[in-house]
């Protein structure tokens, strides 16, 4: 019987070589390319690519991650991602308007702490309200403090915040001060009467004091 004899590839081109096995598992010659355009076609049979197996695809950044889903590299994926730069993280000049919040509501939250601060004050003294001399200081502090408020947040003083506050600080604190004043009485009858006596006495003394005075020069004569 004769040997079996070995099929020839066609000329022009060259004999496949069977893919190595990797750790023992032959690798499989039936992969899909991409080509060049753009495309991945069919696995590559001896007589070249097959026609009509060819599809378009979509390229796929090599930023945006490997074929498991992984990202590539995290820090370029942090370059893609320009919401979350840095300048988010500082106030811009409408971040009080970001907020919801008007420089009103604003100057009212401020103005606030003016107010806590002087009625913490004044509670500390409990008593002694009426003494100006005492409450003097805390006021004019809390007069000040909503005055550079204001003038901060580019609002008029005395504007209707702050004399809401000051309001609120005379209804708690001196709704029960009075201003004093001294009551003038008359004085007794017998103080009165020496009082409209004495100078009724001295015009007739003194009208005849200036006539003995106007008679002197001429009996000199």
């Amino acid at each position: 019987m004769p040997p079996p004899t070995r099929a020839l590839p066609p000329l022009g081109l060259p004999p496949s070589r069977p893919t190595p096995p990797s750790n023992g598992i032959p690798r499989p010659d039936a992969r899909p390319r991409r080509s060049s355009s753009g495309t991945h076609c069919a696995p590559r049979s001896r007589h070249g690519p097959r026609p009509g197996l060819c599809r378009p695809v979509d390229p796929v950044p090599s930023a945006l991650g490997t074929r498991s889903g992984r990202p590539a590299n995290p820090g370029q994926m942090a370059v893609l991602k320009p919401q979350e730069s840095l300048a988010q993280h500082f106030p811009t000049p409408d971040y009080l308007n970001l907020e919801g919040k008007t420089l009103e509501e604003n100057y009212e939250t401020d103005a606030q702490l003016c107010w806590h601060d002087y009625k913490d004050y004044m509670d500390s003294i409990k008593k002694d309200w009426c003494d100006w001399a005492l409450i003097s200081r805390p006021y004019s502090i809390l007069q000040e403090c909503l005055e550079q408020k204001a003038d901060a947040f580019k609002l008029g003083f005395p504007n209707p915040w702050a004399e809401r506050i000051i309001f609120e600080a005379h209804r708690i604190h001196f709704a029960n001060c009075s201003l004093v004043q001294p009551t003038f009485s008359d004085p007794p009858e017998d103080v009165l009467l020496a009082m409209i006596m004495v100078p009724i006495c001295l015009i007739p003394f003194l009208v005849t004091l200036v006539v003995w005075r106007s008679k002197d020069p001429e009996a000199q004569t």
